[in-house]
């Protein structure tokens, strides 16, 4: 009986220990607030004829989700701003 709580035991800590590795970010993956805004400012001044041409009214998040949605149209001067992996819709 000791041996199938031993097991438990063991199981959930593997699991918890598995489940923290995969929270865990390197340095190369994390992102201070202000390399964020200096990606959106570049983002904004590389792409902003583009913006007007195809998001005509729009800023932020959702000109953004429009310079995504609009990839293919995109200046290459706009596209070597934007991130590398942009999600579709």
């Amino acid at each position: 009986m000791k041996s199938i709580y031993v097991v438990l035991i063991a199981s959930l800590f593997a699991g918890g220990y598995a489940h923290a590795q995969s929270q865990t970010q390197t340095p190369e993956q994390t992102t201070t607030p202000e390399q964020k805004r200096q990606a959106a400012k570049a983002i904004s001044t590389a792409c902003k004829s583009d913006i007007e041409q195809l998001c005509p009214g729009k800023s932020g998040k959702a000109a953004r989700k429009c310079l995504q949605t609009n990839e293919e149209k995109l200046s290459s001067e706009c596209k070597a701003a934007m991130p590398n992996s942009t999600p579709k819709g």
